[in-house]
């Protein structure tokens, strides 16, 4: 890795956590009763997500890479881009729905989030892979 590129492994993490900590929040919010300013929190939080989820997609594009890994890189790139993708969707959505009130709404928001977080997880278990090797998790 060289130039930007080789900023991505950095910047990667902040993001992943980010939208893994949405969904938790969410349901906070259901199981307690939102306190005044927790839905502009969470959105911050999506936000902050989605726009370091669109950065390290960018950043891992960068990074080149070629090899004995190239199939799995390949698969992790296309993954990164979509998880990005439903991560900005899920936060375009939460918008929708905060404004709106509706419930379908709310339906399409967390399906969308969903996806991102579903995503973020297969993403990042290729990544694991290509830095760690195959089956890292449980050796």
């Amino acid at each position: 890795m060289s130039g930007a590129g080789a900023l991505h492994p950095l910047a990667v993490h902040f993001p992943v956590a980010l939208l893994l900590l949405v969904p938790l929040l969410e349901w906070g919010r259901r199981r307690a009763g939102a306190p005044a300013g927790y839905d502009a929190a969470v959105g911050l939080v999506l936000a902050a997500g989605a726009v370091g989820a669109v950065v390290a997609a960018l950043l891992g594009l960068a990074a080149g890479g070629t090899g004995a890994a190239a199939p799995l890189l390949v698969r992790h790139r296309a993954l990164g881009l979509e998880t990005a993708v439903a991560a900005v969707l899920a936060w375009v959505l939460r918008g929708a729905w905060c404004g709106s009130g509706l419930a379908w709404h709310r339906r399409v928001y967390l399906a969308a989030l969903l996806l991102a977080v579903l995503l973020v997880t297969a993403t990042g278990d290729l990544g694991a892979e290509l830095t760690h090797g195959a089956g890292h998790l449980f050796r």
